[in-house]
């Protein structure tokens, strides 16, 4: 998954090269959709909705949830708050949805929520009903200020699957895969500085494209001296 969804992005292959990688990845998320485990359907979640939302969309109804045999020895585990968000999405339950989203915003204000919520949140934010996007975002916002875990695949994967359709949350995604030195987040987050400080000197605000500049300084800096993982 990683991979396909590394060559999907990767600025370095032609078009035609990343568009294949790309089917490649919707392929095997629709083939073995039955037998993913949750840790590999949020990567793909992430890494599809890092190309097209519609993608991340298909995928979760695509995603089938197996009823649990009554007969069986050990009792069916209770649904997380990430599972439950994702099988009210595909069911299209969404007035259930924007309550199961207020209920895990307002559990995460006083515990530690778990990094997989970072991809239901992201599901919910990107579907076209208004109050479940609303709903998807304030959770997103709420993980990415005050969550101690980090999402599966890593903040600097959420800011660039964010960027286009959430850029403030993109921003604060960054800022956490700077903060815990994700590789290659240092760059990145430089390389937006940079275009911050221009955008705000054409602006006329020099004030703010002076602090963006010195700040992407820095940061060079410490690139320069973060030994490689």
């Amino acid at each position: 998954i990683d991979q396909l969804a590394e060559l999907a992005s990767h600025p370095a292959l032609a078009r035609d090269a990343r568009r294949t990688a790309l089917r490649l990845l919707a392929r095997y998320a629709d083939e073995r959709a039955d037998a993913l485990s949750d840790v590999e359907t949020e990567r793909l979640m992430v890494a599809l909705g890092a190309h097209d939302a519609s993608l991340t969309r298909a995928f979760a109804l695509r995603r089938s949830w197996s009823a649990h045999d009554p007969e069986a020895l050990v009792p069916a585990a209770a649904p997380t708050a990430a599972q439950t968000i994702a099988h009210l999405l595909q069911r299209e339950a969404l007035s259930d949805a924007v309550s199961a989203l207020r209920q895990a915003r307002a559990e995460s204000a006083h515990a530690d929520a778990a990094g997989s919520l970072y991809a239901a949140a992201w599901l919910a934010a990107c579907t076209e009903d208004q109050e479940v996007a609303r709903e998807g975002t304030l959770l997103l916002a709420q993980l990415l200020r005050h969550g101690t875990r980090a999402p599966h695949g890593g903040f600097l994967r959420l800011a660039r699957a964010l960027e286009g359709p959430h850029p403030a949350l993109a921003s604060l995604a960054l800022e956490r895969a700077a903060a815990r030195r994700e590789p290659s987040a240092l760059e990145a987050l430089g390389t937006v500085l940079v275009e911050q400080a221009w955008r705000a000197y054409g602006e006329g605000d020099r004030a703010a494209a002076l602090r963006a500049l010195r700040r992407a300084d820095r940061l060079a800096c410490e690139t320069v001296h973060v030994a490689p993982p």
